[in-house]
This record gives C-alpha cells, sequence and structure tokens, in this order.
C-alpha cells in the first residue's frame, strides 16, 4: 500500500512538471456543480514587415545608375516627371 502511494504521488508530481497549467478542479458551491476555467489571452498579431521604401530618383540617369529602371507605375521611384510618354513606365529605353 505504501509502494502503491509513492508510486501515484511520484505520477502526480510527473504530470504536474510537464503541464504548468492543468485543467482546474471542479469544486462544489452550495450543493451544485461547478467548474472554475481559466482562460488565455490570445497574442497580439505580429505586424508584418513592411519592404516598402520611399526612393526618390532625380532624374532617370540616376535611376538607371541605381539599376532601378525602367520604374512601372505603383514601383517605389515613380512619378509622372520621369514617364515622359505617360505610359505608366518611367525611365524607359530610349526607342529608335
Amino acid at each position: 500500500m505504501r509502494r502503491l502511494l509513492l508510486v501515484l504521488a511520484m505520477a502526480a508530481a510527473s504530470c504536474s512538471a510537464m503541464n504548468p497549467n492543468p485543467n482546474p478542479t471542479p469544486t462544489t458551491v452550495a450543493g451544485k456543480h461547478a467548474t472554475t476555467t481559466t482562460t488565455r489571452k490570445a497574442a497580439p498579431p505580429t505586424p508584418t514587415p513592411t519592404t516598402t521604401r520611399s526612393v526618390y530618383y532625380i532624374d532617370c540617369p540616376a535611376a538607371w545608375a541605381a539599376d532601378a529602371a525602367p520604374i512601372l507605375k505603383g514601383q517605389p521611384g515613380y512619378r509622372p516627371e520621369l514617364d515622359r510618354d505617360r505610359d505608366g513606365t518611367a525611365c524607359e529605353a530610349v526607342r529608335s
């Protein structure tokens, strides 16, 4: 009997060591069966890193030197002043 109690005590200790937040035990309140529960707060969502940077090219030779041309409308560095024919592509190669 003593050995059985020792084994049960050791098993209970190892279970609580593996699960630091065990389920709460039911309690009896005024003759009614009630349970207490613990709720965990959800972790706040981690912000996604943005890879969009603000880029400004003073002119097309600067964009060409940075190996960024041609620049499409919506991409960092695009601005209408660099788009000669207003087709949505700035600093495109000169057409012959």
